[in-house]
């Protein structure tokens, strides 16, 4: 009998605690939620994220705090991340460096494996493009190509990314090139020395890049993604061009610590999809372009592990060395 008693009253307990467990995720948010930014203030990543707190303040009443933390090539922001405890409260704003491209770069230096993190959901994906200054002689990447080939070693692409790093050496080498590529700190250093007439092209984010290009500073010569973009429809696509397997697409999503309990994530992945339709993200994308990434869980999910392969080999094939 009193076994019998002390079995009731554990299994008691444990409902009790099932019960304490799954009301707490019904209460999801009950304290502010922390937006990490692996980029600086004013970034492409930081638009998007303190756009995204926003929405999520509307959505659950709740404060959102952005915590930018840069450097590491993004690998700060994401450990921060990894090492949080999993309750959905400290969120990456992470990206195609962060979540997928850094593996292939920097295996066993970052202190977080794509096992790290949970997929929360995607929100837009932003392609690298080629450029020049608006007054160069070139018109086309045939062009660029062309002189490049005339002027062998005479001929630099600056890189503000290790992802742009990646796309200069695939472009020379896909194209027979020995044009050297100059590493910079951040895309808009780059930019403003090739608009400085340092180097004689770059590769570059779009929504970096499209307020130059509008300020007929650049021009892009080539987009690096699948198809063409309604910011610039004009400019054709690498694929177009012949070099079918010349395509890096930049991308922003949100992901939380590995095991954060399912019900947050599908409280969240919808307020992201949600997000995407709201006019401030909307006015962004038409003047930045790119296009939104409406993914529910398991799409999103399926989405990152092919990133994560894809980089692997653009890493391999370009023949590029990183260092951390």
């Amino acid at each position: 009998m009193q076994r019998r008693h002390i079995l009731r009253h554990a299994a008691l307990v444990g409902l009790l605690g099932l019960s304490a467990t799954a009301g707490a995720q019904d209460a999801y948010p009950s304290k502010p939620i922390t937006l990490v930014v692996p980029q600086a203030a004013g970034s492409g990543s930081d638009i998007v994220a303190r756009l995204l707190a926003r929405e999520l303040q509307r959505e659950f009443n709740a404060t959102v705090v952005v915590d930018n933390k840069p450097g590491g090539n993004g690998a700060i922001a994401a450990q921060a991340v990894a090492r949080a405890a999993p309750d959905g409260y400290t969120l990456l704003m992470g990206t195609a460096t962060t979540n997928a491209a850094n593996f292939a770069f920097y295996p066993g230096k970052l202190g977080y494996e794509p096992g790290s993190f949970e997929v929360v959901g995607l929100l837009a994906a932003s392609p690298m493009t080629l450029l020049v200054t608006a007054e160069s002689p070139w018109k086309t990447v045939a062009d660029l190509i062309a002189d490049a080939k005339k002027q062998p070693a005479k001929m630099n692409c600056g890189a503000g990314i290790a992802t742009a790093q990646v796309a200069c050496e695939l472009l020379a080498k896909i194209n027979g090139l020995q044009t050297a590529t100059v590493n910079y700190r951040s895309s808009p250093q780059s930019l403003t020395d090739l608009a400085g007439g340092q180097v004689q092209f770059a590769i570059a984010d779009m929504a970096v890049a499209s307020g130059l290009v509008a300020g007929k500073k650049l021009r892009a010569l080539g987009v690096i993604g699948p198809v063409r973009e309604a910011l610039w429809p004009e400019v054709p696509t690498m694929m177009e061009l012949g070099m079918a397997d010349f395509q890096i697409t930049g991308w922003a999503g949100v992901f939380a610590p590995a095991g954060t309990p399912r019900a947050v994530l599908e409280k969240l992945n919808p307020v992201l999809i949600k997000a995407n339709d709201a006019p401030e993200f909307v006015k962004s994308r038409a003047s930045t372009g790119g296009r939104a990434l409406n993914f529910a869980l398991p799409a999103a999910q399926q989405f990152v592990r092919s990133e994560v392969e894809r980089w692997q080999r653009l890493y391999r094939d370009s023949g590029v060395k990183l260092e951390f």
